[in-house]
């Protein structure tokens, strides 16, 4: 039985009762989580956006190191360009000009899957009208192989980043409209 767009299905059948459930059904929905800005609006707690855009930021360098290139890409904007020392250009994956943001943020997953671990160590601010640049100072590790068994050399030469970001208010909150991240001397 359906009413509107619900099916409903019967749970108990009792002499002269019929008792009916909304169905369920326990499919994924790529319903994004909420934003900072949402979260502490929903608490009636002040919406710092300088909090809210560096915790975007992060939740697209976190998404990278754990390999969830489809939420690093949900945190880009449409026309966002990227551009990473990290990547090396020799062996086909670097980053560049008009490549597919996709294949850039693959690229990128696979570098963190031979061992970089990036850490934040300084990061600041400039307001712009509806925009921010974001300037990080970011510190370069290498993770040591799970298996003690596995012998490889050092994929990561460990050492510093800058890194810059302009980042855009959009009607989804905010999103990476440029990156930019150079290894330092």
């Amino acid at each position: 039985m359906q009413i509107g767009s619900v099916l409903l299905r019967p749970l108990v059948v009792v002499p002269g009762l019929l008792i009916f459930l909304p169905a369920c059904t326990l499919e994924r929905r790529d319903v994004p989580p909420p934003t900072v800005a949402e979260r502490l609006e929903a608490i009636g707690e002040p919406v710092d956006e300088a909090i809210v855009v560096h915790q975007m930021l992060a939740v697209f360098r976190d998404a990278l190191q754990e390999g969830d290139v489809s939420q690093a890409l949900r945190l880009l904007d449409r026309d966002a360009f990227l551009l990473d020392d990290l990547v090396d250009r020799d062996t086909g994956g670097g980053l560049g000009f008009g490549e597919n943001r996709g294949l850039q943020l693959l690229a990128l997953r696979r570098v963190h899957e031979a061992g970089l671990v990036l850490s934040l160590i300084d990061a600041e601010l400039v307001w712009l009208e509806s925009a921010a640049i974001v300037t990080s100072l970011l510190r370069v590790a290498s993770r040591e192989a799970e298996d003690p068994e596995v012998t490889r050399p050092p994929a990561i030469v460990p050492g510093w980043v800058r890194e810059s970001a302009v980042v855009t208010q959009t009607p989804d909150g905010w999103r990476i409209l440029h990156l930019h991240r150079s290894r330092l001397p």
